[in-house]
């Protein structure tokens, strides 16, 4: 037969442990309240900055802007090694990253479908035409 004073005592020990467990939480939890303390408030002349914040020179141009003639029709972009083909005219010219197209244009950047170029000051983005199929 089943001793139902048994599991009734089993089943009481069970939930005094639960109750006194999440008593203690909950004791401890106002215990460990977070300390916060007033700093007063921060006067924006008192920061001072050791070196200036650098504003980008010019902005990315898009090729239909500038005067960039050349068409990129290949891309071979990764970690290392990464270059471009350019097409203009009749000709098609292999640009690898950090060299220049022309002692003109140095490629600083390739992309999945595009590339940056720049010369001197100005940044030229140049994307890929999709080709029709």
């Amino acid at each position: 037969m089943i001793n139902f004073k048994l599991i009734k005592k089993t089943f009481f020990l069970l939930l005094f442990t639960a109750v006194t467990f999440y008593t203690y939480v909950l004791i401890n939890s106002f215990k460990n309240s977070p300390d916060i303390k007033d700093i007063g408030t921060i006067n924006i002349s008192d920061i001072t900055f050791s070196q200036p914040i650098k504003q980008p020179d010019t902005l990315v141009s898009n090729n239909e802007e500038v005067n960039f003639e050349y068409k990129l029709i290949g891309i071979r972009a990764g970690n290392n090694n990464s270059s471009v083909i350019l097409k203009k005219g009749n000709k098609e010219y292999l640009v690898l990253l950090g060299e220049s197209l022309n002692n003109n244009f140095e490629l600083i950047e390739v992309q999945p479908n595009s590339a940056v170029f720049r010369n001197g000051q100005k940044i030229y983005r140049i994307d890929k035409e999709e080709s029709d199929k």
